[in-house]
């Protein structure tokens, strides 16, 4: 973002106010300037106080929507769309804001497949910190500089100088170098952790933002919580980026004490080459141990990942492991897996050690070697102590960038991300919105499991109009799920067509359609929540709302009789699975969806709440398409389609009228 003031400031004016529908309008504005916005919660304890990025909040008050910019100064000013310089954020302003706002961050581009946007921070005004760091990191090598610089201007002994006064001076020196370098020191680290912090953000951000945007069969090749795990480990973005951010440490540290070295040079070649010399030779081990480390803990992570899931599955099927007699081999393979973890662990610990030992033995062995050469040559003691002091900072500054090139290569570390950096959006930038899904229709579709030598539906037909229940049977395994799952357009078919209104979904916004249909799968949970934010979650929806769906699921008496209402909290199995199925069909019709899809969501529920609430689904015009073995509900469907394992095919005379 060049401007992100201007940005926010234009999102902000088309606020909508207080509409239903001004979240979904405001998320849209933001989209088209290129902004994804997340929703977050302004919690009491003086949140702005402290920088948290820019924020988009609404004033309780007439429904105003206010753009609060961090001043750089740890607080916040805020302004109104129609710009301004607004006002600072005090405590008196904060509780004029609604809890909820929004942080902004910059989409990626679903068409590019380029690394530069993820080599980029977040956009929002770091390049303040890069100024700062920068300028700091200079000051710390001007800095260190100076004890050398205050050793040759001290009088050589033997003249008429007076050793007390040429002490104090070069005690007031080495004072001043230790402050003035404390303070650079301390202002580079906070200005390079805000910088890293807003990377950290942008990357991981920029990862969603593509996740978002990418085909079911690009995610099915890169589980996403796979990959955001080794984003927000730092196992591969951050550190492609470490090389630039070493550099702008190393190279202002170095600048002044190559300066130095120059002069030295001039004066005394061999101690300056062979100073050189030993520190170039070093580093090039060094560099060579830690890509090796580095190698070796990127194979830990990798194995760890799988060992992990392993040692997951064995632990909770151990009852049954032992009831068979296996239970001696499983702790085999546990032993196995934790003894290669371990191996691995040492041996990159020790060549990480070796590393270490290295460039301690580089940061006094370079000065020393640098001085007792100056003195072999016949320099004064003096001489050869500032020159000693002027390699100290220079070993310092190769040392940072041993560290950030002993880091595997961009590419190696970007290998786990292609699949997710280089797949293909979900929709073509600028697909059509549908304004309403009045019908849903399969033309000959056809899909396979990646894998799998036969497909799991073949040639399947179908079509469903608003306020008409289809139900969808067949034993398990005849592709049910995956049925549903090509109508929400979480996967492609291999051919034929999945139509909205006549329309080809793939061809379609697919984030768009599905915010105008609701989903409950047959492996959904609900976790420790209250019942009001397990039906709306973060949907900037009224509590009303929460209830009218609770009614619609006939839910609405229980939660009346819980002592704190829709304030309960919930978790699974603190319901009766009836109630958790109401819960979760509850969530899925708050935001009153067009297209209802139900995999054996009806299991729990009494034979009078599933008529009440397929009769209320037919009277308000939505598509439901359930998939169910419970004869009930086949027979409260307007039409069934029965799937048949054995051909994996729709039965044709299984599509019939009720």
């Amino acid at each position: 973002m060049t401007d992100p003031d201007g940005l926010l400031l234009r999102i902000a004016a088309a606020w909508p106010g207080e509409r239903e529908d001004a979240d979904a309008l405001l998320r849209a504005t933001a989209l088209e300037l290129g902004v994804r916005l997340r929703r977050v919660r302004l919690r009491r304890q003086a949140w702005w106080r402290c920088d948290h990025g820019p924020l988009l909040a609404v004033r309780r008050d007439g429904g105003r929507m206010l753009v609060l910019s961090p001043d750089g100064r740890s607080g916040y000013r805020a302004r109104e769309a129609s710009g301004g310089r607004g006002q600072p954020v005090d405590a008196a302003l904060a509780a004029t804001l609604m809890e909820d706002a929004y942080a902004p961050y910059r989409r990626s581009d679903p068409a590019s497949t380029e690394d530069a946007f993820w080599k980029r921070p977040t956009g929002m005004r770091v390049w303040r910190d890069i100024v700062a760091e920068t300028a700091a990191r200079l000051g710390t090598g001007l800095v260190a500089v100076l004890p050398s610089i205050a050793l040759l201007s001290l009088d050589p002994p033997g003249t008429t100088g007076q050793p007390a006064i040429e002490a104090l001076r070069f005690a007031a020196a080495l004072l001043l170098a230790a402050v003035a370098g404390a303070l650079f020191d301390h202002t580079g680290r906070i200005a390079a952790a805000r910088r890293a912090a807003a990377t950290d953000l942008g990357l991981h951000a920029g990862l969603w933002d593509r996740l978002i945007t990418l085909s079911g069969r690009a995610l099915r090749a890169a589980p996403a919580v796979w990959a955001d795990r080794l984003v927000h480990g730092m196992a591969a973005m951050r550190q492609e980026a470490s090389m630039r951010a070493a550099l702008c440490r190393a190279v202002p540290l170095l600048a002044p004490s190559l300066a130095v070295m120059a002069v030295v040079m001039a004066a005394a070649p061999l101690p300056a080459l062979a100073g050189g010399g030993l520190l170039a030779v070093g580093t090039a081990a060094r560099v060579l141990l830690l890509r090796r480390a580095d190698a070796t803990r990127r194979a830990m992570e990798t194995h760890w990942s799988g060992s992990r899931d392993r040692l997951d599955r064995l632990a909770a099927s151990l009852p049954q492991l032992r009831l068979l007699g296996t239970a001696t081999w499983a702790a085999a393979q546990a032993r196995a897996d934790v003894a290669a973890l371990s191996a691995t662990r040492r041996a990159t610990d020790a060549r990480t050690a070796d590393a270490d030992a290295i460039g301690r033995a580089l940061d006094l062995g370079a000065p020393l070697l640098v001085g007792i050469l100056a003195l072999a040559e016949g320099r004064t003691a003096l001489v050869a102590g500032a020159v000693a002091l002027a390699a100290l900072p220079l070993a310092r500054g190769v040392r940072l960038l041993g560290d950030a090139f002993g880091s595997l290569p961009a590419e190696t570390r970007l290998a786990p991300l292609r699949p997710l950096l280089n797949g293909p959006p979900d929709a073509a930038p600028g697909a059509p919105r549908p304004d309403r899904i009045d019908g849903l229709a399969f033309d000959r579709v056809t899909f396979t499991h990646p894998g799998s030598p036969v497909p799991c539906l073949r040639d399947v037909s179908l079509t469903l109009a608003r306020g008409e229940i289809l139900a969808v049977a067949g034993p398990s395994g005849s592709g049910k799920t995956t049925l549903l799952t090509l109508a929400l357009g979480l996967a492609r078919p291999d051919s034929g067509r999945v139509l909205i209104d006549g329309r080809d979904l793939a061809t379609l916004d697919g984030d768009a359609c599905r915010a105008r249909s609701g989903a409950v799968f047959q492996d959904e949970e609900i976790g420790v929540a209250t019942i009001r934010s397990v039906i709306l979650g973060m949907a900037p929806l009224p509590a009303e709302r929460a209830w009218e769906a609770a009614r619609l699921a006939r839910l609405d008496r229980d939660i009346a009789a819980l002592p704190m209402g829709m304030q309960t909290l919930v978790a699974e199995g603190s319901f009766p699975a009836g109630l958790v199925q109401r819960l979760l069909i509850a969530r899925a019709l708050a935001r009153k969806p067009e297209l209802l899809v139900l995999d054996e969501a009806t299991t729990a529920l009494d034979d009078d709440v599933q008529t009440a609430l397929f009769a209320d689904l037919r009277r308000l015009g939505i598509a439901v398409l359930v998939a169910s073995h419970r004869p009930s509900t086949l027979h409260l469907a307007d039409h069934v389609l029965l799937l048949s394992q054995e051909v994996a095919r729709v039965n044709q005379s299984g599509l019939r009228p009720h």
